[in-house]
């Protein structure tokens, strides 16, 4: 490797404030120049401006014998790079915003931005010595503006800002030891460095400070899809449904798999108040099912998280019970914005847990509560006045024997 491609390797690591491979880098690449060239007409038009006052300044203040034309012509080639840039630009407002860009995309941006930045470079070299003392002053002004602007302009592409400004100031270093090597030009000098070093400083803080923003977004961009695609399946492989409430508890976010459960269609479902639709469907309500939608409603109300809330339904002519986990959402000012939750079919568990409780306290035989439910219920009350009355069949055990349980 020779020492030139060395040096070339090292300067596009310094340049590219990023680590991405190819497939991120691209579309990296086409948000650094997107950026530059959203900015283009103000530079065009700052550029077009400066061009025909600097000509001005030259053709009124300049004591030289050079010929009018060359500053003339220069102007020209300074408008002519503009108008290339304006071209780009008027692509970019039709809607041809790249997606993706290539190395040699961001080259060919660096190198117009080298010759535009070279052109000044010339005429800061070429004229600054023959400008009267208030010429030199606005040329200065000048300079050091477009310097402090370019790097701006350019800072999502360093490359390209770096070149910007690193041969505009050094065109006019040029043109200040052309003026002569006194105490003013030397100072000038110095000063133009320390500025320069200033100006590059801030280019590289503005790049990492984009580059990071890139990878961010880009970070939170393939969780994003990965919630998503994590979230379909979960709605296509599992019999639970995902619901979203709006700040007013009124449904926002349908799944396709609740709407299919509720029978209903998505669109008719969005508005309606979660508390009232199931209240809606229930039939004669029993003492525990207005208990169950009294939590509900009570915790939509105080914005309270709710977690495996069993809440009666009747549909199809039969009572199901579904199984809610619901979260509030907040805001930056700490003001509820909505909720979002999942929701699960609980029948068959429901109707198990119920068989089990019967069969713990009530006799399968005659349906009446048994010695353990009776238990209970005495134990219950032990400490307080009751009366205890005792019926008993006798000779039954020998029916029972004889005829059996059955008869």
């Amino acid at each position: 490797m020779t020492l030139l491609q060395s040096l070339a390797e090292k300067w596009m690591l310094i340049t590219t404030p990023y680590t991405a491979p190819e497939a991120q880098a691209g579309r990296f690449r086409a948000h650094q120049l997107n950026a530059c060239l959203r900015l283009a007409p103000w530079v065009l038009l700052a550029n077009t401006l400066n061009s025909g006052f600097v000509l001005w300044l030259f053709l009124t203040r300049a004591n030289t014998t050079i010929s009018a034309y060359l500053p003339v012509a220069w102007m020209l080639l300074v408008l002519l790079t503009s108008a290339l840039g304006l071209q780009r630009w008027r692509l970019m407002r039709r809607g041809e915003v790249r997606n993706t860009a290539s190395l040699r995309t961001l080259s060919k941006f660096t190198r117009n931005a080298a010759i535009s930045s070279a052109l000044w470079a010339l005429f800061f070299a070429g004229t600054y010595p023959h400008m009267d003392p208030m010429g030199q002053k606005i040329t200065i002004a000048i300079a050091v503006g477009m310097i402090c602007a370019g790097g701006f302009v350019f800072s999502s592409i360093p490359r390209a800002a770096l070149s910007y400004v690193l041969i505009m100031a050094l065109g006019f270093d040029i043109g200040l030891l052309r003026d002569g090597v006194s105490q003013e030009s030397v100072s000038l000098s110095i000063l133009l460095v320390g500025y320069v070093t200033l100006v590059i400083s801030t280019i590289f803080s503005m790049a990492q400070n984009m580059g990071a923003r890139l990878l961010a977004e880009t970070e939170s961009a393939r969780q994003a899809e990965l919630v998503g695609l994590l979230l379909n399946d979960f709605e296509n492989n599992t019999s639970d449904w995902l619901w979203e409430l709006n700040a007013h508890a009124e449904l926002e976010h349908v799944s396709v798999r609740m709407a299919e459960v509720l029978g209903r269609s998505k669109e008719s479902l969005l508005g309606v108040h979660m508390h009232a639709l199931f209240k809606d469907l229930l039939v004669r309500p029993s003492p525990d099912e207005e208990d169950a939608l009294d939590k509900l409603r009570a915790c939509l109300e105080d914005a309270r998280a709710f977690k495996r809330l069993d809440v009666p339904v009747y549909l199809a002519g039969e009572l199901q019970w579904w199984s809610l986990t619901g979260k509030p959402l907040f805001g930056e000012a700490g003001t509820l914005v909505g909720w979002r939750g999942v929701g699960s079919d609980v029948t068959r568990a429901r109707q198990d847990s119920d068989a089990m409780n019967r069969l713990a306290n009530f006799d399968s035989l005659t349906g009446l509560a048994n010695r353990h439910q009776f238990q209970q219920r005495l134990s219950a009350l032990v400490g307080s006045p009751c009366t205890l009355l005792l019926l008993d069949l006798d000779n039954f055990k020998a029916a029972n024997d004889q005829y059996g349980h059955a008869t």
